[in-house]
């Protein structure tokens, strides 16, 4: 069973929706809980130093955060580290990335074994963004660009530095997040396309996108280009990219680039064509 088709049957289960975070209220204070985990096999590139999978640990949760629209405060990193393995070093990236986002990293756990770091992450806030807040006649925007991740992947060692730097040292929106106030909103985790089809699913709404205004970075085009292959299809793939995707009446250009549409209907289309489900998935 494939990952998408097991997190329908366990929200079910728990009678819960699919979001970035569960939300709880509080004393009129909004609470977004999340966890996510880095495994060594999936989300550990060559040459990725201890303090970058602590870094990129808090980032893969702070980005959930970031697209609930909330205010990062308390993080908790369990850790499973193989012995001899550099702890301090992975606890000092964490650190780093959670002093830069103004979270308090509050300790965790400790493991012997094969390398996974999960995090936890509390925000705070006084409304939320969901994936199921799309209403027709939205406009659809992203924050920065995308295809760096999966076209720097693609080989390193032709790997421009801005494709490293994202590889590397990624960092959430949490800026964006906070000043958005969007009616749907979801972190680009697993690639444009796949969030898309959230969207559109949760929402039970139609999505426009047109290709010539998806900003991809133009060391990603002149790569693909010359792999004779398409910059679309890489943008569109790409995971790990920690970008907003969202859907609001009006895209601020400051915060974000308007890429599509929202209608009355069901799916994902491109250039008026259905958009084929790509990005990373579990168990596939």
């Amino acid at each position: 069973m494939r990952e998408r088709e097991l997190i329908t049957k366990i929200t079910a289960l728990l009678h819960i929706s699919n979001e970035d975070a569960f939300i709880f209220p509080y004393n009129n204070i909004l609470f977004s809980l999340t966890v996510d985990t880095l495994v060594a096999k999936t989300d550990v590139p060559k040459g990725m130093t201890p303090f970058q999978i602590g870094w990129k640990t808090v980032v893969m949760n702070l980005s959930d955060l970031a697209a609930m629209g909330s205010t990062p405060k308390y993080f908790l990193l369990s850790l499973t580290l193989p012995r001899e393995y550099p702890v301090l070093d992975i606890t000092k990236g964490a650190k780093s990335a959670c002093t830069r986002y103004h979270c308090k990293y509050c300790g965790g756990d400790l493991n012997e074994g094969e390398l996974s770091a999960s995090g936890f992450a509390l925000g705070t806030s006084k409304t939320v963004m969901l994936r199921s807040g799309a209403n027709p006649h939205d406009k659809v925007g992203i924050t920065g660009d995308i295809g760096r991740v999966y076209s720097g992947l693609r080989n390193l060692e032709t790997a421009t530095q801005p494709m490293k730097e994202k590889i590397f040292t990624p960092r959430p929106r949490i800026a964006e997040g906070l000043m958005l106030k969007a009616n749907s909103c979801i972190d680009i985790s697993d690639g444009l396309s796949s969030e898309l089809h959230h969207i559109a699913t949760a929402s039970n709404v139609q999505i426009d996108i047109y290709s010539d205004k998806i900003p991809i970075h133009e060391d990603v085009t002149k790569k693909a280009h010359s792999l004779g292959e398409n910059p679309i299809t890489w943008a569109l793939k790409s995971g790990e990219e920690y970008e907003l995707l969202f859907t609001s009446p009006y895209i601020n250009p400051k915060i974000g680039t308007e890429i599509g549409e929202v209608k009355k209907g069901k799916g994902v289309f491109l250039d008026g064509e259905p958009m084929p489900l790509l990005g990373w998935e579990h168990y596939t």
